[in-house]
């Protein structure tokens, strides 16, 4: 995620990539990432894509704005201690391991 606002169409493609991403991909830590670097990594993304720096756009805009920056949010909340951190990491293991 770049630091310009972007176009409508570049919103909505980086809210379908998100949601579709692991909390270690939105927030673009590795799964080995501790507090500090999942914290570190929150507060960049927060600055990029706060939902102040979309106030003066159209509404469209605005809600895919926001729709983004609440699956920042969300991702961190989710890897917000290191209990959580560990169940998404088994997590991942477990559809590593997962037959395709």
């Amino acid at each position: 995620m770049g630091t310009s606002l972007g176009g409508l169409d570049d919103l909505a493609r980086e809210l379908v990539r998100l949601k579709a991403a692991t909390p270690f991909e939105v927030l673009g830590v590795a799964p080995s990432a501790e507090a500090a670097e999942v914290r570190t990594a929150f507060l960049r993304l927060t600055k990029e894509r706060h939902t102040n720096r979309y106030a003066r756009q159209e509404p469209e805009y605005r809600r895919l704005a926001t729709e983004i920056f609440l699956t920042i949010r969300k991702a961190n909340d989710q890897l917000a201690t290191p209990e959580k951190r560990t169940a998404w990491r088994e997590k991942l293991d477990r559809a590593e391991g997962a037959p395709a």
